[in-house]
């Protein structure tokens, strides 16, 4: 007999709680839901791409994910300088990726091996969507929002 019911299945270092349903976190270091604490500053980030400093594109797929979380840490280190690199991938409650290049098995493989690298086992909520292009020939983008301490 399935359960109907989101159960709380963990607490990030930060304090955010997430919940799920039963191996729904199987399926990735995702989350059904995230509860956010009221003495929260909620922080959203514009999408981020994968282009270096010179606004060239990265070379592999992977390396454009990662330029983009990267880009997606120092936003987040900007609004709040005293923040280690732990506390703000574990302060990210809800996560939007854009992927231009589809969603075959390699592609779902690269997105969560590189979130793994940045989330460890937190889990974020997580929706991923596959458009038919993005902006300026960039394969890859992120959007995040932080509940921060």
């Amino acid at each position: 007999m399935s359960q109907k019911h989101a159960t709380p299945t963990g607490v990030s270092k930060t304090g955010v709680p997430w919940f799920n349903f039963p191996s729904y976190d199987d399926h990735g270091l995702i989350s059904a839901a995230d509860l956010i604490p009221a003495n929260r500053r909620i922080v959203y980030t514009s999408g981020h791409v994968g282009r270096d400093s010179e606004g060239k594109r990265a070379e592999s797929l992977e390396d454009e994910m990662i330029l983009a979380f990267e880009k997606v840490e120092k936003s987040i280190k900007a609004v709040d300088p005293s923040l280690t690199s732990e506390e703000i991938w574990k302060s990210i409650y809800s996560v939007s990726t854009f992927n231009a290049d589809g969603f075959s098995g390699e592609v779902v493989g690269l997105l969560a091996k590189v979130g793994q690298m940045f989330f460890k086992e937190h889990r974020p909520t997580w929706t991923a969507v596959e458009v038919k292009s993005l902006v300026g020939g960039v394969r890859f983008e992120i959007h995040v929002q932080a509940a921060l301490p």
